[in-house]
C-alpha cells in the first residue's frame, strides 16, 4: 500500500534509477534488457597509414590478414581507420528470441556484410548518442552455417571529432579508442518496452508535477504509475510481475487526447555537417552510418519518416555506397525517405552571392530530379548563422515558397516573436516560414521535448500544428530505436501533444491553409550570435569572392565562344564540363561551418585545395576561350571587360603607369583617355597633400587620412580631429564558440594601432606620376603582427585605395580599419545579394544594439540625399557601423576549432569613395563590380569580327549579373542546348525599365525561373536602327530576372 503522503523528489529519483544506464544495473530494469550474452571472435587489419580509406576496396580488405583482438584493446592514431572480421556463433537455446550484436569502440564505426553491404553505424560516443546494437533477427531460427560473418570498419574519430580537451578545441593528433565492448546478446523486449513506458512516465510526471504539489493531475498519475510498476516487479519472479507492471503500464497510456490537442508533426532528421570538427571525407563515411542504420529502422518501423538534405552528400554515398544508395531510392519512391531543402549543400546564410544562392538550388534540384525525379518543395537550412534578406526572392525565383530553420532560437539578446510566419524580402517577395517550436533539430521524442513544442509555441490560437525534427545531428547520427518507440507510445496520450509521422508537404500544405491569421516579418532574420564568421579564416572569404567572379567571367566567355560558334562540340562539353566542377567544388565550400570559418585547421586546408582547384578550372576555361575567339589582327596587349559598361584603367610598362584608356562594355575594344586631369602632390610637414579629379586629400606620417575634400559637392570627408584609415585592435575573447563569436563587450577594449608615436616606417612616397601616386608605409600590430600598407590614387579612379598586407600572429585579437565620416543619417547601406541592405546605426532598441556586428559584401555606405561616402573592399564581408564611423572588419584570431586559425600573411585591398549621395547610388555599386572584377589581360591577337559590345544595359541600375550557356537536359549531357541564360537585377530599389543590347546573332527570348525554366511567352528580338538587337524588359525595386536567349 502506498504512504499516505507521497515524496515527489523520491519517488522521481526512484524512477529514474531503476530505469538508468549508469546507477545499480545489476538489479534495475536496465540490467535485465540483455540477460544472456556471449562473445564474439575478434579479428584485426589495420589501414596502413599512407593509404586512404577510398583507395581500397571490400574486396581487397577481405583478403587481408586480420589478426585476432580482444575487449580493451586500443586503435589509432586519430584519423586512422582500422577493419574488423567478427565471427558470431548463437546458442541453440537461444532459438525464437530476438538477437542482437553489440559493438563498442569508442569510436564512430560502420557495419557491413559478408558481401561488403552497409548495414548500420555504431556510435560509441558521447553517452547519450550511443548506439551500440544491431539487430541480427527479431526471432532467431538457425539457417545455414554455424557461423555469422560481420565486418566493421572503425574511424579513429567520435562523433564530434577528436577535440583535445573540449568538443570545439583543435583536435587531439594522437588519440587512441578502446575496444570496450564486442558481443552478442539476446534482447529481453519485454524489459525494454516497458523501460520506454517508465521513461515516459518519468518525463511526464518531473514535467507536470512541481515541488509544492501544484501541477497537472496527468503528471501525478504518471508518478503513481510509474512507482506502481517498480513496486510490481519482483526479481525472483520477473515473467508474473511483468504482467502486472504491463497491466498499470497499458492502463495510465489508454487514456486518449481530446480534439483540440495539438499536433507534433513528427519527421526522422539526420543534420550532418558537409565538414566541421572533421573533413569532407570523413563526412562520406557518416553519411553511410547515418543513412544506413535510417534504412534498418524503416524496414522496422513502416510509418516512419524521414528528411534529408545536401544533394552533394546524395552523390557522394551513391559514389562510394552503391548498395545504400539503391535502398535509399526504393524508400525515397515510397516518399518516406525525403529529399529536402532542394540546396547542394546547407550553405552559409549570409556570405554566399546572390549567383552562388541560385547555383545551390540549381545543382541541388537537378540532382533530385535526375536521380529520383522529384523536386524539394521547401528550402531546409536548420542550421546557419542567420539569414539574408534576399532568400525570399531568390527562393521565389526557384519555384519555393516555404522555409523551415530554427538557428534564430540561439539568438542572445532578443527571443523572435513568432514560429510560424510570413517572411517578406527587400523585393517585396514572401515565403512562409515555420522554426520548430521545440528549438531544436535533434529531439529525442521525449515528453519534455513535445510538452516544450506546444508551451514555447509563439502562434497559439492561428496555429495547429507544429514540427518536430527527431534524431542526433550535427556530427550525424539519425533516429535511434527506443525514440521510435517513445513516439509510437505517445501517438495519443492524455497530457502530451499528439504525435504523427508526417511529412514537410504535409506539414507546409496545413500551414498554408492556417496562413490568414499569421504575422509578417520584414527584412533580413539576423542571428544575434555567431556574427565573428563573418571574419574568421580570411582565406576562405577571399577565395570564396574570387572564385564568384572567375567562374562568371569563364562562362561568360564559354557563352560567348558558343554562341559565335568559335567552339568545337568536343571542347564545349568539356569546358562546360570545368565550369560546372568548378561551381561544385566552390558550392560545397559555401557549406555553414566552411565558408564561416568555424571548421578544424584539417578541413579548411582541404577546403583551400578545393578553392584553388575551382580557379584552377575557370582560368583554363577563360584562356581557352579567349584562343578560340582570336583571329589574325595583331594587338600586342589588350584588356578584356566582362562587365557591362565602360572602366578606366591604366596600362602599365615596367611597373609604373604608361596611358590611361577607357574600355567599352563587355568587350576588349578600348580608347585612349586624351585630356585627364592629373594626380598631383605636395609634401609638407608630415603630411601628403594629394589631389586627383574627384578629391583632395591629406595623409599623415601614419597613414590615416586627417583631411579629404569632395570636388564636386565641396564637402570634407573625415570630421574635425578624426581619422579615416584608422586601424584599430580589440580584445576578442567569446564565452563560448571561439571561431564563431564576437561578444559587444569586445567594442570596449579599443585600441588605434597607426598613431604618429607607433609607426615604425613612417609614410613615403613609393610612386609619383600624373597618373599615379602611391604612398607606403608599415609598423607592428599587437605583440607579433606587422601591418604593411600602400596607399594608391590615380587619374582614374574617384576612389583612394588601401592596399594591405598583414603579417598576422595574434592570440585572440581582432583588426578592424575605421572611417569617421562626415554624414548625418539614420541608417547604412550594406552590399547583399541582388541588391543592398539598410539597417540602423543607432543602437534605441535592444534589436539595433545587438546588431553590433553585421555581415555586407562588396560595400557599406553612409548617405545623405545629395552627399555620402563609401568604403569597398575585395574579399571582407564583417562591418559595423555606429553613428558617422563605418568599421571594416579585416582579421581575428580565435584558437579553436583550429588553434591556428589566420596564422599566417594576408593581403587584402579596399578603398574610401566619396560621392554624390543616395542618387549616385548605382555608381557605388559600379566601382565595387569593378572593384572585384578584373580587366582580363591578353596580349595575343583578337578578331576584330568579335569585337565590340557583346552586351549593354540602358539603365544604370540593373546589373547584368551572369551570362552563361543553358543546362544541358536531364539526361543527355552530351548534347547542348542552344540557348544562353542571362540574368538581371534591379540593384538600387527603383523601379526602371531596361534596355538589353547584343551584337550576338540571337534570335528570340523568353523569360524563365532561377532554375531556368520558362515562365513567360518566347519572344523575337527587335531590331534597332542601327542593326543592335535588342530586348526590354521592366523592373520593380530590387527584381531578380533571368532570360534564355535563342540562337
Amino acid at each position: 500500500m502506498a504512504s499516505l503522503h507521497k515524496n515527489r523528489r523520491t519517488t522521481l529519483e526512484r524512477i529514474e534509477k531503476f530505469v538508468s544506464r549508469i546507477y545499480f544495473t545489476d538489479v534495475n530494469l536496465y540490467g535485465r534488457i540483455y540477460p544472456h550474452q556471449e562473445n564474439v571472435d575478434i579479428f584485426h587489419w589495420a589501414l596502413p597509414q599512407d593509404q586512404h580509406w577510398k583507395s581500397i576496396s571490400f574486396d581487397e580488405i577481405i583478403k587481408q590478414t586480420f589478426l585476432p583482438q580482444k575487449i580493451g584493446d586500443c586503435f589509432g592514431p586519430t584519423w586512422a581507420t582500422h577493419y574488423f572480421k567478427i565471427v558470431v556463433k548463437i546458442p541453440e537455446s537461444w532459438s525464437g528470441k530476438e538477437i542482437h550484436l553489440r559493438w563498442n569502440s569508442n569510436s564512430e564505426a560502420l557495419l557491413f556484410n559478408s558481401l561488403g553491404e552497409p548495414l548500420q553505424g555504431f556510435t560509441g560516443s558521447p553517452d547519450h548518442q550511443k548506439r551500440e546494437e544491431f539487430i541480427i533477427s527479431k526471432s532467431w531460427e538457425k539457417k545455414g552455417p554455424e557461423e555469422l560473418v560481420y565486418f566493421i570498419e572503425m574511424a579513429c574519430n567520435s562523433m564530434f571529432g577528436a577535440g583535445k580537451g573540449g568538443m570545439i578545441d583543435a583536435p587531439d593528433p594522437d588519440r587512441k579508442y578502446s575496444l570496450e565492448m564486442a558481443n552478442v546478446a539476446v534482447c529481453d523486449t519485454c524489459a525494454y518496452h516497458l523501460l520506454i513506458d517508465l521513461e515516459l512516465l518519468f518525463d511526464m510526471a518531473k514535467e507536470l508535477t512541481e515541488a509544492d504539489g501544484k501541477g497537472d493531475s496527468r503528471g501525478y498519475q504518471a508518478l503513481y504509475a510509474g512507482n506502481q510498476i517498480i513496486n510490481a516487479i519482483q526479481a525472483d519472479d520477473w515473467k508474473n510481475s511483468f504482467r502486472e507492471a504491463q497491466r498499470v503500464s497499458n492502463e495510465f497510456f489508454k487514456y486518449r487526447n481530446g480534439e483540440r490537442a495539438h499536433i507534433i508533426d513528427a519527421m526522422g532528421h539526420c543534420h550532418i555537417d558537409t565538414a566541421w570538427l572533421w573533413t569532407y571525407d570523413e563526412t562520406i563515411r557518416k553519411c553511410a552510418r547515418s543513412w544506413s542504420s535510417v534504412i534498418a529502422l524503416m524496414k522496422d518501423y513502416p510509418e516512419m519518416t524521414f528528411v534529408c538534405s545536401q544533394a552533394q552528400q546524395f552523390s557522394w554515398v551513391k559514389q562510394y555506397y552503391p548498395s545504400l544508395f539503391e535502398e535509399m531510392k526504393h524508400f525515397i519512391s515510397l516518399g518516406r525517405f525525403i529529399p529536402v531543402g532542394g540546396t547542394w549543400v546547407e550553405m552559409d546564410g549570409n556570405i554566399p552571392s546572390g549567383e552562388s544562392f541560385i547555383r545551390q538550388f540549381l545543382y541541388g534540384q537537378r540532382f533530385f530530379l535526375k536521380e529520383f525525379g522529384i523536386r524539394s518543395q521547401e528550402f531546409w537550412l536548420p542550421d546557419t548563422f542567420g539569414y539574408s534578406a534576399q532568400t525570399p526572392q531568390i527562393l521565389k525565383h526557384v519555384g519555393i515558397s516555404r522555409f523551415l530553420t530554427q538557428k534564430l532560437s540561439w539568438s542572445l539578446v532578443n527571443k523572435f516573436p513568432h514560429h510560424n510566419f510570413l517572411w517578406e524580402g527587400i523585393d517585396g517577395s514572401t515565403v512562409i516560414v515555420h522554426f520548430p517550436p521545440g528549438d531544436s533539430y535533434e529531439a529525442n521524442c521525449k515528453v519534455s521535448e513535445a510538452l516544450k513544442t506546444e508551451r514555447n509555441l509563439l502562434d497559439k490560437g492561428r496555429v495547429t500544428r507544429s514540427v518536430m525534427l527527431y534524431g542526433f545531428g550535427d556530427g550525424g547520427g539519425g533516429p535511434h530505436k527506443p525514440m521510435l518507440d517513445r513516439m509510437e507510445r505517445l501517438k495519443d496520450v492524455d497530457g502530451v501533444p499528439k504525435f504523427e509521422n508526417s511529412t514537410p508537404n504535409k506539414f507546409f500544405e496545413n500551414l498554408e491553409a492556417e496562413s490568414s491569421q499569421l504575422c509578417r516579418w520584414v527584412g533580413e532574420l539576423y542571428l544575434e550570435l555567431h556574427n565573428g564568421t563573418y571574419t574568421s579564416q580570411a582565406d576562405m572569404k577571399k577565395y570564396n569572392r574570387s572564385c564568384e567572379y572567375k567562374l562568371r567571367d569563364a562562362e561568360l566567355l564559354l557563352a560567348i565562344a558558343f554562341t559565335l560558334e568559335r567552339i568545337p562540340l568536343a571542347d564545349l562539353v568539356d569546358l562546360r564540363t570545368n565550369v560546372e566542377e568548378g561551381w561544385r567544388l566552390l558550392l560545397v565550400n559555401q557549406f555553414h561551418d566552411v565558408l564561416p570559418g568555424s571548421s578544424i585547421e584539417l578541413a579548411h586546408t582541404e577546403a583551400k585545395e578545393w578553392f584553388r582547384k575551382s580557379l584552377q578550372l575557370a582560368a583554363e576555361v577563360v584562356d581557352r576561350c579567349i584562343s578560340y575567339l582570336q583571329g589574325t589582327s595583331i594587338a600586342s596587349y589588350s584588356l578584356l571587360n566582362t562587365l557591362p559598361w565602360s572602366r578606366n584603367a591604366l596600362i602599365y610598362e615596367n611597373e609604373k603607369p604608361l596611358k590611361a584608356i577607357s574600355v567599352k562594355p563587355m568587350s576588349w575594344d578600348d580608347d585612349e583617355l586624351g585630356d585627364i586631369s592629373p594626380v598631383v602632390m605636395e609634401q609638407g610637414g608630415g603630411i601628403h597633400k594629394i589631389s586627383n579629379k574627384w578629391f583632395s586629400v591629406e595623409i599623415d606620417s601614419s597613414g590615416r587620412i586627417s583631411s579629404m575634400i569632395h570636388h564636386a559637392s565641396g564637402n570634407q570627408v573625415v570630421p574635425t580631429k578624426e581619422f579615416g584609415n584608422q586601424l584599430v585592435l580589440f580584445d576578442d575573447i567569446p564565452l563560448y564558440w571561439d571561431a564563431w563569436d564576437c561578444m559587444d563587450y569586445h567594442i570596449e577594449t579599443r585600441n588605434a594601432v597607426n598613431r604618429p608615436s607607433c609607426t615604425e616606417e613612417e609614410v613615403h612616397v613609393e610612386l609619383a606620376t600624373p597618373l599615379k601616386v602611391t604612398l607606403k608605409w608599415s609598423q607592428p600590430v599587437g605583440q607579433k603582427s606587422r601591418v604593411h600598407q600602400k596607399i594608391h590614387i590615380t587619374a582614374v579612379h574617384s576612389f583612394i585605395e588601401f592596399e594591405t598586407r598583414v603579417e598576422w600572429a595574434e592570440n585572440r585579437k581582432f583588426l578592424k580599419v575605421e572611417f569617421p565620416v562626415e554624414v548625418h543619417a539614420n541608417q547604412a547601406s550594406f552590399d547583399t545579394q541582388f541588391g543592398f541592405l539598410n539597417r540602423p546605426n543607432h543602437k534605441n532598441t535592444s534589436w539595433d544594439s545587438a546588431k553590433f556586428e553585421v555581415c555586407g559584401h562588396k560595400w557599406a555606405d553612409l548617405s545623405e540625399p545629395a552627399w555620402g561616402v563609401s568604403v569597398l573592399n575585395d574579399s571582407k564581408y564583417g562591418w559595423s557601423v555606429h553613428g558617422r564611423t563605418i568599421t571594416m572588419s579585416l582579421l581575428r584570431s580565435p584558437k579553436a576549432p583550429d588553434a591556428n586559425c589566420d596564422m599566417h600573411e594576408h593581403f587584402f585591398r579596399y578603398a574610401l569613395m566619396p560621392h554624390n549621395g543616395l542618387k549616385s547610388r548605382s555608381e557605388v555599386i559600379r566601382e565595387s563590380y569593378n572593384f572585384n572584377c578584373e580587366l582580363i589581360s591578353t596580349k595575343v591577337s583578337k578578331d576584330t569580327s568579335t569585337s565590340g559590345s557583346w552586351f549593354t544595359v540602358n539603365s544604370s541600375s540593373v546589373i547584368l549579373e551572369t551570362i552563361k550557356p543553358c543546362e544541358p537536359v536531364l539526361g543527355d549531357d552530351k548534347t547542348p542546348v542552344k540557348r544562353i541564360l542571362v540574368r538581371l537585377f534591379e540593384s538600387c530599389g527603383d523601379r526602371t525599365h531596361a534596355r538589353i543590347e547584343t551584337s550576338l546573332p540571337f534570335v528570340n527570348y523568353m523569360e524563365c525561373n532561377g532554375l531556368e525554366e520558362p515562365i513567360g511567352p518566347l519572344l523575337p528580338f527587335v531590331v534597332s536602327t542601327k542593326g543592335q538587337k535588342f530586348f526590354t524588359a521592366s523592373f520593380t525595386p530590387f527584381q531578380i530576372k533571368s532570360f534564355l536567349l535563342s540562337f
